[in-house]
């Protein structure tokens, strides 16, 4: 074939663009076999080696409408796998082919769309995803997302038993993607280690993904008991099957994937199966009659928790095991470990053999033979004659995905019998009746069996032919021999190498020597060696025969274009030459003033998560010395080669908006730029979900500065794709919101009348492309307070520092009182005894001097410092004196390891600090004070209801650092970058609002409160206490505001409280009679029932608590009460009081409600700092 014609060819494949095209068509003159222009196609890049191979045989069809095929991958039972490419955004996909033969079988052809349907209406990390499906001419394929990974079969022949922590890390991740499945009312039927493939990310992290959805069972398929699996029928591998699934295929329930998925963590843990047998027969009947044996019997080191995880997991009984892969996933994760390359690398090395294995390719790939596989060559002509494509995924009302009804029906055939990933023969189908479950077993196992074995001694007779006879005997040959016994001469073997393509310019003199692949050729004893040109050598080249060393003057008028001379290595005896080796090189020749061209580039659309590769089309090919370069906007994240200009784009979360990228060509000098060309990429969140936040009430005074964050750090990058606009409401001036941070600033004027006034915040897109889910616009409404805090609530003021003379007084009248307790070492202590009996002061001499003595005390003592950074605060709070250096002090000397409470006390204080040194631009200091939080969160006994504190920490920390070596006019930027992460993590007061609360009262109505108990409460700056007279009436009240589905409260409660529960996700309406009917749930929150749940109309009791904890009575204890969407923490000085998973917990508003008493001498409730912390939406 001549090269003329593979372009031809190449041209009606649609494999390549205009600009390509024109690189190919360039290099074509200078090759006249299409052999050779092949060949240099795949060297750069152009085509794949597949493609090549492909068009050298004749074949262009190549293309499923924007799915191109690269090359194929695999054959499996149903058809073959082929890797393609989405021309849309260059993805990379797997396009699942089904084998013409098999449409006959009504069966499979059955399966094959059922696992189209089936996954096209999974989306989950842990299941391999279905993208498209169709047919071109009377063939069916499915487009399905790639996974550079490994089967879990293949590994496991190359690692025959696996680390408990790995072991476990695959079969959880497993279960996630079957609780996904089971959420869609899904069965697979078939979990096996052969339909679980491993795919590895680029930090070689393995994530574990379920395939091969043509076994699952549709719960809302009618024809599931006639079309595909019929009442008595089995489908599934006996090795992994479970004992029900044995009896009837139709009917399990994801129960039973939960037994397979056990046969295979079995499996991974012991390196056999669970009842190993020579026939199906004996391992369905084993399994019928008998539990999985302990896995300890075969790895007698197996931690025994793992060893009853795994046997309730294979239990025979289905109501004894899990009821969901939920719960499994939950009971492995304490045993799992990251399941990464290294780790199994390091296991294959120490496997017998270990030099001879081969490691976790890019994908694994089934061998076959093209030339002889009917079905591959079918589909490749179907594709060739250019039969139509149909994509035949389409919404159904139900949300799911139905098939074209252009696929016609097919009549059923007969079933064909597999094997198993063991080697072993699958069942086939029986359609006779069920008549008792023992006997129907009996008789379908055994005609299964007999199937399965016929089959098997067909398939292998009909492999096992004897070879052909060679036509000749080894005496005959040697007769032969005798015959002729002239010797010819040896011909010397070398191989020459490919040579590097050169850039020369007109005029310039070429002179080059060809290399060999490994070691010249030995000097014959007999004959010579000749180095010659070949044909279509340009004039004026010369060789020299004895070195090959090859010269050519290049005339000063030659034409711009890429020439060839081809070398050839001969072996001459008696005036007879015999070529050794050949080899090209390819001279391009070049003006002074070459023309370099990119090609036309269009906008790219990225979505957040997926990846582009963007290659230079550049014409001609560069020069090796030149190279490329990025400039314009720098790319999100992304990854450069600046000598082939590849640019591989990989946006993140905080990448979003338009960027414009431009692409240049520099001179071998690099100091000029020969072309260039911009691509504008836009990156986008993934299903453009952009919604605006609900803002919680907002106060402020008048005079003073409000900044409002519109958005959380993980949402910020938002910004960039909206056009934000505030409304005030009329006669309100001074606000304005900030569209590239996302902020509302409000300088509120002197003389702004107290009350509530409320902003509107309008989203509109900044660019077109972008959408709302159908909406022109987004909006917001905020509510700011203003004036000082309402009556009663005890609004903290500063007061005047005392008298220097009277604080002196004051301090040595109380050294003196606690002279023992000072000298004693037990300090920590009397830090937090000092500070109960300051809470207790009004200000004056006597509190201040308290304060005085806590801050003066040893803070180098651990327990200590969080005493010490508490008085420096409230003393900040109460007489205005910052106290920033002795913060530092104190942060800086700090050693040791403190209690789990005092951490959490100790992280919220220096956060305080550190806005204030924020705000002070005292950038050094932040630094510092944010070292000690970062330390502490990454401690077990660290709060762990805060997630995401610690990477916020880390981005804080980098701004403070980048600001306090000074960065021109980005400082601003980042200063409020900064602000807004350090605000975004304090604590606010909570409940100390009297006006904001909405009162509540249970009682007959004999018994009713006139105010429904609002005169029993007492509202100070610090805290809340509830009157202990004697009352008939439960009491309470709820916030006026709904809470979202992340936050976390702390409070200090007394010991001496009684009665106390906590509202949670609570909503209160009034009646006619202006009661409030309260629903929700009820936390206590004192000795009687410390942590436990109750619903306020239902159940009670909902979630396990820690019954040995006891509140200490004489004391202040600090509760945590967080809540992350559904789940529940509640902590008491640190300790877990109860936590776990409450699915009736939903956003709503929180409060306090307190049962009757009979009269207490103290008051019956006392709460102090009451404080909440709102989580952003998504960890």
């Amino acid at each position: 074939m001549l090269s003329t014609d593979f372009m031809t060819l190449l041209r009606k494949s649609g494999l390549m663009s205009t600009a390509q095209l024109g690189v190919a068509l360039a290099l074509s003159r200078e090759r006249e076999a299409a052999e050779e222009l092949a060949a240099e196609l795949v060297r750069q890049g152009l085509l794949t080696a597949w493609q090549a191979s492909q068009l050298l045989k004749g074949q262009t069809g190549f293309v499923l409408q924007h799915y191109k095929l690269l090359e194929a991958i695999g054959k499996g039972g149903m058809g073959h796998v082929f890797k393609a490419i989405d021309s849309r955004d260059s993805s990379i996909v797997a396009v699942k082919v089904m084998s013409r033969k098999l449409s006959s079988n009504q069966n499979l052809v059955n399966r094959f769309r059922r696992e189209i349907r089936a996954s096209s209406r999974l989306n989950c990390p842990w299941i391999v995803r279905t993208i498209d499906a169709g047919r071109v001419g009377k063939i069916d394929f499915m487009v399905m997302e790639f996974v550079n990974g490994d089967q879990l079969d293949n590994i496991l022949q190359r690692i025959t038993t696996l680390p408990v922590s790995v072991a476990c890390e695959i079969a959880r991740q497993a279960a996630l993607g079957l609780q996904h499945a089971h959420e869609q009312k899904m069965v697979h039927r078939d979990i096996k280690p052969a339909n679980l493939m491993i795919d590895w990310t680029s930090d070689n992290t393995g994530i574990v993904k379920i395939m091969d959805m043509g076994l699952v069972r549709l719960s809302e398929d009618d024809e599931e008991r006639t079309a595909v699996t019929r009442a008595g029928q089995v489908m599934g591998t006996p090795d992994y099957m479970s004992p029900e699934q044995g009896w009837n295929t139709a009917t399990v329930d994801i129960r039973s994937d939960i037994y397979s998925l056990g046969c295979t963590l079995f499996r991974l843990l012991t390196g056999k199966v669970p009842f190993p047998g020579e026939n199906p027969l004996q391992v369905l009947m084993a399994r019928c009659s008998r539990d999985v044996p302990p896995a300890s019997t075969l790895r007698p080191e197996l931690a025994a928790p793992v060893d009853q995880l795994l046997q309730k997991m294979t239990r025979k009984d289905p109501q004894e095991r899990f009821q969901t892969p939920a719960e499994v996933a939950a009971a492995l994760e304490p045993f799992c470990a990251p399941l990464t390359v290294d780790s199994l690398k390091k296991l294959a090395a120490s496997q017998p053999g270990a030099e001879t294995v081969v490691l976790l390719q890019s994908f694994s790939r089934s061998d076959f033979s093209e030339s002889q596989d009917p079905g591959y060559q079918q589909f490749l002509k179907a594709m060739d004659t250019g039969a139509a494509v149909d994509l035949m995924l389409a919404n159904t009302p139900s949300g799911g995905f139905e098939l074209s009804p252009t696929i016609p029906i097919i009549r059923p055939g007969k079933t064909s019998v597999g094997k198993t990933a063991s080697g072993k023969s699958s069942p086939g189908e029986s359609s006779g009746p069920r008549r008792t479950q023992k006997a129907g077993l009996v008789a379908l196992v055994a005609v299964t069996a007999l199937t399965a074995l016929v089959a098997a001694f067909v398939f292998l007779r009909g492999d096992s032919k004897p070879a052909k006879s060679s036509g000749e005997s080894p005496t005959k040959s040697a007769a032969t021999a005798k015959t002729n016994p002239e010797k010819k001469p040896v011909v010397p073997v070398a191989r020459l190498a490919s040579a590097e393509p050169l850039h020369m310019q007109a005029g310039d003199s070429l002179e080059v020597v060809p290399e060999f692949e490994d070691k010249p050729p030995q000097t014959p004893a007999a004959g010579k060696l000749v180095w010659k040109t070949g044909a279509s050598t340009p004039p004026g080249v010369t060789i020299d025969p004895d070195s090959g060393r090859v010269r050519w003057k290049i005339p000063e008028a030659l034409a711009v274009a890429s020439y060839v001379i081809p070398v050839e290595l001969h072996f001459e005896h008696d005036g007879k030459q015999t070529l050794i080796s050949g080899t090209s090189i390819v001279v391009t020749v070049q003006s002074g003033t070459m023309d370099f061209k990119f090609g036309q580039s269009g906008p790219i659309q990225l979505e957040v998560g997926r990846t582009y590769e963007w290659k230079s089309d550049l014409v001609p090919a560069p020069e090796p010395k030149m190279k490329y370069r990025l400039t314009g906007d720098k790319p999100p994240q992304h990854s450069f080669n600046e000598v082939k200009g590849e640019l591989k784009l990989n946006p993140g979360s905080q990448d979003l908006g338009r960027f414009n990228i431009t692409m240049e060509l520099l001179n071998a000098e690099g100091t000029a730029v020969l072309a260039k060309v911009t691509r504008s990429v836009l990156v986008l969140p993934k299903n453009s979900e952009i919604t605006l936040p609900n803002i919680p009430e907002q106060r402020t005074r008048a005079g003073d500065t409000l900044k409002v964050p519109l958005f959380s750090a993980q949402n910020q990058a938002l910004t960039k794709l909206l056009s934000l606009k505030l409304t005030a409401p009329a006669g309100i001036s001074g606000a304005a919101v900030d569209g590239r941070t996302g902020t509302l600033t409000w300088a509120v004027p002197a003389g702004t009348p107290d009350g509530r006034h409320e902003f509107l915040v309008e989203a509109t897109p900044a660019f077109p492309e972008l959408r709302f889910n159908g909406a022109s616009s987004l909006s917001t409404r905020i509510s700011v307070s203003v004036g000082s805090a309402p009556a009663g609530s005890g609004a903290p003021t500063i007061a005047p520092v005392p008298a220097a003379a009277a604080v002196e007084k004051a301090e040595t009248a109380l050294k003196e009182q606690y002279k023992k307790e000072l000298s004693s070492t037990a300090r920590p202590r009397f830090v937090r005894r000092l500070l109960e009996l300051q809470y207790e002061q009004k200000p004056g001499p006597e509190d201040f001097a308290l304060l005085k003595l806590v801050i003066e005390t040893d803070s180098k003592a651990r327990a200590a410092t969080d005493g010490v950074l508490e008085a420096l605060r409230v003393r900040q709070e109460r007489y205005g004196i910052a106290g920033l250096e002795e913060t530092l002090r104190v942060a800086g000397q700090f050693k040791g390891t403190p209690a789990a409470a005092q951490q959490d006390r100790m992280i919220e204080l220096l956060l305080q600090s550190a806005v204030d040194a924020a705000n002070a631009g005292r950038w050094a200091d932040v630094v510092t004070l944010l070292k000690l939080p970062a330390d502490l969160t990454k401690r077990p006994k660290s709060s762990a209801a805060l997630p995401g504190l610690g990477d916020a920490l880390k981005q804080a920390e980098s701004l403070a650092e980048s600001l306090a070596s000074g960065n021109g006019q980005a400082d601003a930027v980042k200063r409020t970058d900064l602000l807004s992460i350090l605000q975004r993590w304090q604590f606010q007061h909570h409940f100390l609002r009297p006006d904001d609360l909405q009162y509540t009262q249970s009682a007959a109505a004999a018994d009713r409160l006139p105010d429904s108990g609002r005169s029993l409460w007492k509202f100070t700056a610090e805290g809340l206490e509830l009157s202990g007279t004697q009352r008939s009436a439960a009491v309470g009240f709820l916030e006026n505001r709904s809470l979202p589905g992340r936050w976390v409260q702390r409070m200090q409660i007394h010991g001496t409280t009684s009665g106390l529960r906590l509202f949670l996700g609570a909503t209160g309406n009034k009646d006619t009679t202006g009661a409030t009917s309260i629903s929700g749930l009820l936390l206590s929150l004192d000795s009687t029932a410390l942590g436990q749940v109750d619903a306020l109309q239902g159940n009670a009791g909902l979630l396990p608590r820690n019954q040995n904890l006891v509140i200490p009575r004489d004391a202040w204890n600090d509760f945590e009460i967080a809540v992350d969407g559904t789940t529940l923490r509640v902590r008491m000085n640190g300790e877990v009081v109860s936590q776990g998973n409450l699915p009736p917990l939903k956003p709503g508003q929180t409060g306090l409600f307190v049962t009757a008493v009979q009269g207490t001498p103290q008051a019956a409730v006392r709460i102090r700092h009451p404080r909440i912390l709102l989580l952003p939406d998504s960890p």
